[in-house]
């Protein structure tokens, strides 16, 4: 059973036909294999698939100014990555870990969802659950200092503090990588938090 599956059991549990169609639509995809830094797609592409982050963790970048980042989200086990704009794209995707993802073919998702409104139901869910985590990630930007950023990112997201490295969490706070490891060495030392 292919982990896409297993994810849509676990949120609602599929019948036989929805199981079938789904591991039919999964044998078709293709399965992609990035290393540490590799891109998924970069800017001025025009993505025709979509992505499930089997195992991994990816970033998504835009470049703000020469040599400087700044994450807008990152994708972790069990999240979609998608583009379906129909332009061209003005960031990256990168992986942050070796990451293993299933691509599937633009489009194939729907059919799979206009067949089975429970995948659907499901689908709507998981992106309600990623739009949640991006506006959480947006009103964390929000705080008015590193201080109050940090904090909120060890209450919402702890486990990005530890799977994810300074330069990247710096970039995905707003904030400079010698002002995180300041605060970070006050957590150590408990005079914050």
């Amino acid at each position: 059973m292919h982990s896409i599956t297993i994810t849509l059991n676990n949120i609602e549990a599929l019948d036989e036909a929805e199981t079938e169609g789904l591991e039919a639509m999964l044998c078709k995809a293709k399965n992609v294999q990035l290393k540490k830094g590799d891109c998924l797609w970069g800017p001025g592409a025009m993505p025709d698939y979509e992505g499930y982050v089997v195992m991994g963790l990816l970033r998504h970048v835009v470049e703000e100014k020469e040599d400087h980042e700044r994450i807008i989200q990152f994708y972790r086990e069990g999240d979609f990555i998608h583009d379906c704009s129909g332009a061209l794209t003005d960031y990256s995707i990168i992986a942050v870990e070796d990451s293993t993802l299933h691509m599937l073919k633009m489009g194939s998702w729907q059919e799979l969802m206009t067949r089975f409104p429970k995948i659907e139901r499901i689908s709507g869910q998981m992106m309600t659950k990623q739009l949640l985590r991006h506006k959480q990630h947006v009103n964390m930007l929000m705080k008015p200092g590193p201080e109050e950023r940090y904090k909120f990112l060890l209450q919402t997201e702890p486990e990005l503090v530890n799977r994810v490295s300074v330069t990247h969490l710096a970039q995905y706070l707003g904030i400079s990588r010698e002002t995180l490891s300041r605060m970070r060495a006050k957590v150590a030392e408990g005079s914050i938090l």
